[in-house]
């Protein structure tokens, strides 16, 4: 047999392989389609849930729920009454339903043989009665030794009694009236009216002042308004001070007046109080009509305050610049007491410091001649305070011009031992500017006769 491409063609050849490769391949595919038949599961129809809001009580549901009892067995079917579940479709199982209906018998429905009315089936059912609940009984509970035993008796507060010996300090004014002492700073002022004497004896823990020498009042002695120094919270400029008087108003409005005010150069205006509540001013200078045009511009609408002019030479200038220069002026921060304002010669002058504790002095003396003179060496410490006690005499004739008693109070000395017997323009031009600054100052001025 020859199978080479060449060879003729029979009839029939390719009928047998090709046969045989059909059914090959029809028996592979009909194996194939039946495994998968039997392996692949059935789909089953999933159950449609409902969900609802409304809450179930269980209680009315067994209640009012129709039970219903059937004689005979009953398979167990589907929701669709299918017992084959949920396979057969909608339209056969309804046509099912409605044949075996019409194939069914109807059956005669009882009638109740005395009063002829149907009777129902089913049974009705007999709900126990409910029975009182049983209370469980209670264990009464001993009382235990905590809870029998008596409330400790309460304890009543103790008062304290105060003690009579002592006393709390009553708060005091800043500024008080029975003395001149240094000025202070103060808030709102206005004048108002006052009379009586000045008295000027002043405790020596307080500031004083230079004296009214041409006052028609009498003078015996002349200090300063003075304060104690106030609390951080009332320091500054314009700070109230507690309970000020009138006097402390009248004269925080000079001080304001004087700062405004452009002074003339060789002019001083420093307020003066007394302890009746009397307020001065005292201007001094070496011109006496500027004194009067700068007097009138302070006390403008001010006529219950008492002026006084002392005049000075010229050649005493040096002294009163350098106080200008300070920061506290026009308010001094030193107290000064004058036992006298009017002194004849051959006499001593004595005067009382008071609120230096603490600051390195100088105590210098400018007569009208212009001349310092450093009065240490006549200076002496009585119960803490200083005092000045110096023998002056005038040589020629005498003056209207009057003699400066100063006071420099700083954190260091001035070191002017040195400078004794200079002129004030040498003096005073020497002093460093810094501690001048910052120096608190006391002046007033007497007359020698």
């Amino acid at each position: 047999m020859n199978f080479l491409p060449y060879d003729r063609i029979r009839p029939g050849q390719w009928a047998l392989p090709f046969t045989g490769s059909l059914l090959f391949h029809g028996a592979a595919l009909l194996l194939f389609s039946t495994a998968s038949l039997a392996i692949i599961p059935p789909k089953e129809e999933e159950p449609e849930l409902l969900i609802s809001l409304e809450i179930l009580d269980l209680e009315s549901f067994g209640e009012t729920a129709p039970i219903a009892e059937k004689s005979g067995n009953i398979p167990d079917t589907g929701e669709d009454g299918n017992p084959d579940g949920a396979l057969t479709p909608p339209e056969e199982s309804a046509i099912e339903e409605s044949v075996a209906e019409q194939a069914a018998p109807e059956e005669p429905t009882p009638e109740d043989p005395v009063t002829g009315d149907p009777v129902s089936e089913t049974p009705e059912i007999e709900e126990p009665e409910a029975e009182d609940p049983v209370e469980a009984p209670v264990e009464e509970i001993a009382d235990t030794p905590e809870d029998t035993a008596e409330p400790p008796p309460a304890v009543a507060p103790e008062i304290a009694v105060p003690l009579s010996g002592l006393s709390l300090p009553t708060e005091q004014s800043l500024v008080q009236d029975n003395f001149v002492s240094p000025l202070a700073e103060t808030g709102g002022f206005a004048p108002s009216p006052f009379s009586g004497d000045i008295s000027l004896e002043a405790p020596d823990s307080l500031f004083t002042q230079p004296p009214l020498p041409d006052s028609p009042l009498a003078l015996a002695a002349l200090e300063p308004p003075s304060v104690p120094a106030p609390a951080a919270s009332l320091t500054g400029p314009g700070a109230p001070l507690a309970n000020a008087s009138a006097a402390d108003l009248t004269i925080g409005q000079l001080l304001i007046r004087i700062r405004t005010s452009e002074a003339p150069r060789c002019t001083l205006a420093l307020p003066r109080r007394g302890t009746d509540g009397q307020v001065g001013l005292s201007l001094i200078g070496a011109d006496r009509a500027a004194l009067d045009a700068y007097g009138a511009e302070i006390l403008a609408g001010m006529d219950t305050v008492q002026r006084v002019r002392e005049e000075v030479d010229p050649r005493q200038c040096a002294a009163l610049d350098a106080l200008t220069l300070t920061e506290s002026y026009p308010a001094a921060r030193i107290g000064f007491s004058l036992a006298s304002t009017s002194v004849q010669s051959g006499d001593t002058v004595e005067a009382r410091i008071s609120g230096a504790g603490g600051l390195d002095i100088a105590v210098l003396l400018i007569d009208d001649n212009g001349v310092v003179q450093d009065l240490a060496r006549f200076t002496t410490i009585e119960d803490g305070v200083p005092v000045i006690s110096a023998p002056v005499a005038r040589v020629g004739d005498g003056r209207e011009t009057r003699q400066i008693l100063m006071v420099l109070g700083g954190d260091g000395p001035f070191d002017l031992t040195d400078m004794d017997g200079r002129t004030a323009e040498e003096v005073f031009s020497s002093l460093d500017r810094d501690q001048l600054r910052q120096s608190a100052f006391a002046m007033a001025s007497f007359d020698v006769r």
